[in-house]
């Protein structure tokens, strides 16, 4: 009886993954704005807004055209083929805007892959007049920074982005924005961003929460 290695298995469990995430992209996307949407239809319209890391700009056009915001600036490190809005490429560090310069901004799964989340937080802060978005990921344990490490991996490497791991374990970064004189208006925790039966082992991993300047 032939027997099946354990690489044969792995390869194809990661094969099956990376097909399932890659076919369920714009589902994931859309499912991700639907749940942003939600938090920020009791403040919207936004007469300004900053996507932080905006790829290629999808969620960006989204905002804009739903009336999320009047006028949504993107903004990113490198620039994606086919844009959907063209962004304003930046060194990393410095966001070349002014203190408090926009009413809204978010950030999109794009921390985690910033050299220093907490440094590119703080740049975001910054900028931010009112509110701020932020959908990222968390882990409480060794499995699920590994769970967290296998599916940014296959679901970025693809595309040429890089990914450095920078996961938050816990709440890590919520301190930064108390520090910064926001307080957090709402958190969804679980976030349910993939279809079933991804969701029952990725939905604890994500989140989604938006922040308000009290102070500062």
């Amino acid at each position: 009886m032939a027997t099946i290695s354990k690489p044969v298995i792995v390869n194809t469990l990661l094969d099956f993954y990376r097909r399932q995430i890659t076919a369920d992209n714009l589902g994931y996307r859309r499912r991700i704005y639907r749940l942003c949407q939600t938090l920020l239809e009791p403040y919207m319209p936004f007469a300004t807004a900053c996507d932080f890391g905006s790829g290629n700009g999808w969620f960006a056009q989204k905002f804009q055209q739903n009336g999320v915001a009047n006028r949504v600036v993107a903004v990113d490190v490198h620039r994606q083929e086919n844009c959907y809005i063209e962004p304003l490429l930046y060194s990393g560090r410095r966001l070349p805007f002014d203190d408090r310069s926009f009413e809204l901004t978010y950030s999109i799964d794009v921390l985690h892959h910033c050299p220093d989340p907490v440094a590119s937080l703080k740049e975001i802060l910054r900028c931010t007049d009112q509110y701020l978005v932020i959908k990222d990921h968390t882990y409480q344990t060794f499995p699920g920074w590994l769970t967290l490490c296998f599916l940014d991996e296959i679901g970025n490497r693809p595309f040429g982005i890089k990914t450095p791991y920078k996961f938050q374990k816990g709440w890590q970064w919520f301190s930064c924005l108390e520090d910064a004189g926001f307080s957090l208006d709402h958190l969804i925790h679980p976030a349910y961003c993939h279809p079933k039966p991804m969701r029952w082992g990725t939905s604890r991993l994500q989140f989604i929460a938006l922040w308000k300047r009290e102070t500062g």
